[in-house]
């Protein structure tokens, strides 16, 4: 068939791309101590169409939400550093 060159220099680049997105996932997973089915998520979301986006955006999501409380706990002044002086600092 006509496309049959196409499938001989596209297949394996395509399969060089995805083997480096399993190597690159799974060192980003033991690098930033992910547990293996966060790594798991990550890898079969790579198999599925538009999966690794989806995967992506929610991540991101849940850490720009962790970011945001992390950065309201550190604004929020706590109760012992409001109180004043104590009667040990006089």
């Amino acid at each position: 068939p006509k496309n049959e060159i196409g499938v001989q220099i596209m297949g394996p680049i395509h399969g060089v791309l995805f083997l480096a997105y399993v190597v690159a996932g799974v060192l980003v997973g033991v690098r930033r101590h992910w547990r293996w089915t966060r790594t798991l998520v990550l890898l079969v979301a790579g198999v599925l169409p538009f999966a690794p986006f989806v995967v992506e955006r929610t991540w991101l999501r849940q850490q720009e939400l962790a970011d945001a409380s992390a950065a309201q706990r550190v604004a929020t002044p706590s109760k012992a550093s409001t109180a004043g002086p104590t009667s040990s600092t006089r």
